[in-house]
């Protein structure tokens, strides 16, 4: 039964996210886009600024969370996991409601409008996004690090120094992942640079196929970013595969606390709270007031005009969610309990795929007669979300397994236990804490996801960041604040709704489980 439900899961995975791929692929190569792209005088240089761009924004987020991590895991003892999760929080919402935020803030103090509207201010809204995601990444090595090397060196030597020959060089493969994930996630980005009209390869790639119907030179073009991708992960793929980072619940054994001056303490301190409101407060609360500038009647047209879109958003993002769920577990357990740990290359993968690309190719394999009933239903996006988030629902679900000791199982294979009966009774409820993540995770990722699903989306079936996005250019910015509010207290609304859930799901699966 385990063997027909893996491989029943990998070949339906494989017909969902990665055929696709590979058969938009081989159908690039065959016709004329490569020559359009090799030949075209202004794709390499387009291509040279998006790389530069992504490898600052990359560079910036990763240097700016690793300072972040050091002091938040390092110096702070006090309110730690609520300052955490303010600090993490801007990378689970969708990047364009910042977009909207700092163009609001730039445009209300009337000074940078020149600087928001530039490459610069692209690159700057990239590394408010996607610190949290720097330091989700590095902050889950530095707790697994081994702290008693860090107390031992701390006796003879300053911190300082401690940092620079001890601490740094354990961090250097979470740095190293770090710069890579923020890099492929930038450069594959085109919400922000669409939204404040920065040209970009992403934006080209979009532009080509929305615009002028070329599919084949955004293939091309797209499959460019992918092999970028595909170097960068090949060289850090054995900590990327098997890395804790993408996990709310790692703890350390032993955790260090470096006393430093008061004087030092406040100032750290001030820096953090610096970064809670510049990375998020002070941008909402003025995209607030831009909301109402129109008075409460633009906010409830607002809400009018999105109402449909929002419960077709939650629909599909929970369906999501729990298949994603489903997947994720199936292939934690192949990868952590039985050693498949390829199928977590396999998932990587499919994750760095960039979202448009990904779309592209799900329309590419999808529209033809045979598939034509999935590719004209609400299914199209299930297939994309399943496609760019199986990853972090599996790694989720596969370090709650991690962290289990291995003699619960064997102690219950011992006193007869069958596999069913382990499972069930003793793996389910001992890991529901991360499965419970990984649908508020996916469920957050889903009801913000737009580069994939606006490519796909069916007639009929308008998503709320697609509505908001097609429509923000002509819309008055006031109008196009309130339905960006709209947007986050949906997503807040939600996450507070699901959160409440949780006890009572706990109390279902206990009946459920015995």
């Amino acid at each position: 039964m385990k063997r027909f439900i893996y491989s029943f899961s990998i070949l339906l995975f494989l017909f969902i996210a990665v055929l696709p791929t590979l058969f938009s692929f081989i159908s690039s190569v065959f016709l004329l886009g490569w020559k359009g792209f090799l030949f075209s005088k202004s794709s390499w240089p387009l291509l040279g600024k998006s790389i530069a761009m992504s490898s600052v924004s990359a560079f910036s987020s990763t240097l700016f969370g690793l300072f972040l991590t050091l002091v938040l895991e390092r110096t702070l003892k006090k309110h730690r996991a609520l300052i955490r999760i303010l600090l993490i929080a801007p990378f689970f919402f969708s990047p364009y409601i910042f977009a909207v935020a700092w163009k609001d803030l730039f445009h209300l103090v009337g000074m940078g409008e020149k600087f928001i509207y530039s490459p610069w201010g692209v690159i700057f809204i990239w590394t408010m996004i996607f610190t949290p995601l720097s330091m989700l990444v590095i902050s889950s090595q530095l707790v697994n690090c081994e702290a008693r090397l860090e107390e031992s060196a701390v006796i003879f030597a300053p911190y300082s120094t401690v940092i620079r020959k001890i601490t740094i060089p354990l961090l250097k493969p979470a740095i190293f992942a770090s710069f890579v994930l923020v890099f492929i996630m930038t450069i594959s980005e085109f919400s922000i640079p669409a939204f404040l009209s920065v040209r970009v390869f992403s934006t080209e790639i979009f532009t080509q196929f929305s615009a002028f119907h070329n599919f084949e030179e955004a293939v091309a073009k797209g499959w460019i970013i992918i092999y970028l991708a595909l170097i960068l992960l090949f060289l850090e793929r054995s900590y990327l595969t098997n890395a804790p980072f993408i996990s709310l619940n790692v703890t350390a054994s032993t955790s260090l606390t470096i006393h430093i001056p008061k004087s030092v303490s406040i100032l750290l301190r001030g820096v953090v709270f610096g970064s809670i409101c510049g990375m998020s407060g002070i941008p909402l609360f003025i995209l607030i007031l831009q909301s109402f500038k129109g008075g409460i009647g633009a906010f409830e047209q607002a809400i009018h005009f999105l109402a449909p879109n929002i419960v077709n958003s939650i629909f599909y993002a929970s369906l999501g969610a729990l298949l994603l769920v489903i997947f994720g577990l199936i292939f934690a357990f192949m990868s952590e309990e039985d050693g498949l740990s390829w199928i977590n290359w396999i998932l990587l993968v499919t994750f760095s795929i960039p979202s448009m690309i990904f779309g592209l190719s799900l329309i590419y394999f999808f529209n033809r007669p045979l598939l034509a009933s999935l590719y004209s239903s609400g299914w199209i996006v299930i297939f994309a979300y399943i496609g760019r988030f199986t990853f972090i629902t599996g790694r989720l679900i596969g370090n709650s397994l991690k962290q289990l000791p291995s003699s619960l199982k064997e102690a219950a294979i011992m006193a007869g236990a069958n596999p069913q009966t382990v499972f069930f009774k003793i793996l389910m409820p001992l890991i529901s804490p991360g499965m419970f993540a990984a649908f508020f995770v996916a469920f957050i990722l889903n009801l913000g996801e737009l580069g994939t699903t606006i490519m796909v989306y069916p007639p009929g079936t308008s998503l709320m960041p697609i509505k908001i996005f097609t429509i923000m250019a002509n819309a008055p910015q006031y109008m196009t604040s309130a339905m960006t509010l709209v947007a986050l207290l949906v997503t807040i609304v939600s996450a507070l709704l699901i959160f409440s859930m949780r006890s009572m799901l706990v109390r279902i699966g206990r009946r459920f489980y015995g």
